[in-house]
């Protein structure tokens, strides 16, 4: 008779959701959902949760502008640049008192930047910055 390790169920689940690769749709569903839970524990305990956070809000605020910018210039070659004023206004309404001054702030970061001084290595640069 064999005997049967402890550890053997653990094994398993760790073959198959870090090993395995699934083609049936639900079985990725699950082996993702899974990943996910184990990652956000294993930051949980670790303690970088919050940093973790803090970064993924910093990345997110850094792509803001340029975005922005990318799309206000390319409006503006269209001759429509102010129709996204009132679509960013609306996003920010959120925020609550501070967002007609943040809009007014981001507006005006987008409106000094030059596009013709700019060049081709700055759009470039820019639209990799938005992509990436």
């Amino acid at each position: 008779m064999q005997k049967k390790s402890l550890f053997a169920p653990f094994l398993r689940a760790h073959r198959w959701i870090w090993q395995a690769k699934p083609h049936e749709r639900h079985l990725k569903i699950s082996q993702r959902i899974s990943r996910v839970t184990l990652y956000v524990a294993q930051e949980v305990f670790k303690g970088n949760l919050r940093q973790s956070a803090l970064g993924l809000s910093y990345i997110t605020l850094l792509s803001l502008v340029p975005l922005l910018a990318v799309s206000f210039s390319v409006l503006k070659a269209f001759g429509s640049g102010q129709v996204i004023e009132p679509f960013l206004a609306t996003l920010l309404e959120p925020l609550g008192r501070s967002a007609p001054e943040l809009t007014a702030r981001i507006s005006g970061f987008v409106s000094n930047i030059k596009v013709g001084v700019l060049g081709m290595l700055g759009i470039a640069l820019l639209f990799y910055t938005v992509i990436s």
